[in-house]
């Protein structure tokens, strides 16, 4: 398919004059008539550039490609280029933004810069940074544009790191205190909208002290990853499970329309907690203590319904009765107190506990 540019909303009148210079003959450098070996020496860079440079038409017919732009989007060198359109390096959705945005703004003001997506030779987007600029002068009175992108794939890789760090718990992946609230107040806003319910559940592991005084605080962590693995594999997929700090986890369910369906959904969670956990050589019977509070029930405001859920866990956490205290030794088998190295966790020893064998 081929696009024209002449479809933008502008007119080539609107070219400033800061912006015109020769794209074909006499070709001129900074308004200066160009010799041939200053021309050379031009488009030796251009072929260096380790960006995509294209030169193309009001019709979106391209002029020039370089290198660097036949490799990374599969023009063979021998392919003449004029047959080629810009449209044919875009996704619809980039060509319509370079078209409405980037070209009007580029011959109101001389120039534009921004981000856009180009084409691969497989047809996958390459995110790039690109710079637009339009050319226009009494020996070329047709409007043409220049192009360098640049691929910022790395750049985005490293971009979407840094923003998964800021936003998930290091040690068992899930979301972290910022991204919960931040969906959190994002649910409530729908159900004000929509007339629904919102379910928040706080989960504290109980005595979870005594796991890492008994054993390590390396058995510790890996109880915690087991935990936020059961959680998630037994939530819906619209569910948010989040560590929220130390041994207390959060769960928000964002369509939970009523307290039996929340009641239901601490059911689950329990569940988690039904069979021991597997820690190297060794099961560790683990117990949690569970709050839920609803909105709009219990409050309309985020940090109210967060301190809601968490008083009804505390006071379900007074209220357990446990006969021992889950993760320590049984009293038939005393075992020295936690030193030296991870050689003590994987050593097989008993447990009690609530949970089934």
């Amino acid at each position: 398919m081929r696009y024209s540019l002449e479809e933008s909303p502008w007119q080539p009148s609107a070219v400033p004059a800061t912006a015109r210079s020769s794209l074909g003959e006499p070709q001129r450098v900074n308004g200066i008539r160009a010799p041939q070996p200053v021309r050379q020496c031009l488009l030796t860079m251009l072929e260096a550039t380790p960006g995509v440079v294209t030169v193309a038409n009001r019709d979106g017919q391209l002029l020039y490609m370089n290198a660097t732009g036949r490799a990374l989007l599969g023009v063979a060198g021998d392919s003449p280029i004029d047959t080629r359109n810009l449209a044919d390096f875009y996704s619809p959705a980039a060509f319509e933004k370079l078209r409405t945005e980037a070209i009007p703004q580029c011959l109101s003001n001389g120039v534009w810069r921004g981000e856009s997506s180009l084409l691969d030779r497989c047809g996958c987007e390459i995110p790039v940074s690109q710079v637009l600029t339009a050319y226009r002068d009494d020996t070329a009175p047709t409007p043409a544009f220049s192009s360098i992108a640049w691929d910022i794939r790395d750049h985005k890789r490293i971009e979407q790191r840094l923003f998964h760090e800021a936003t998930h718990d290091s040690l068992t992946g899930l979301p972290n205190r910022a991204l919960l609230l931040d969906r959190f107040s994002q649910a409530v806003q729908f159900a004000e909208r929509h007339r629904r319910g919102v379910g928040i559940t706080f989960v504290d592991l109980n005595d979870f002290k005594s796991i890492n005084d008994y054993h390590g605080h390396a058995a510790g962590d890996r109880v915690l990853c087991a935990v936020a693995a059961r959680l998630r594999g037994r939530l819906r997929e619209e569910d948010t499970v989040s560590r929220y700090g130390g041994d207390e986890f959060v769960v928000l369910a964002p369509t939970t329309v009523n307290r039996a369906a929340s009641t239901q959904l601490e059911r689950s969670i329990r569940r988690v907690f039904d069979k021991p956990f597997k820690i190297g050589r060794q099961k560790l019977c683990v117990t949690a203590s569970i709050g839920t509070a609803m909105f709009p029930e219990d409050g309309d405001d985020p940090e109210v319904l967060l301190d809601c859920a968490d008083g009804l866990m505390f006071s379900a956490k007074r209220r357990a009765t446990r006969s021992s205290r889950p993760g320590s030794p049984a009293p038939e088998s005393p075992l020295e107190p936690r030193s030296r190295g991870a050689s003590d966790i994987s050593a097989p020893r008993r447990f009690e506990g609530n949970c089934k064998a």
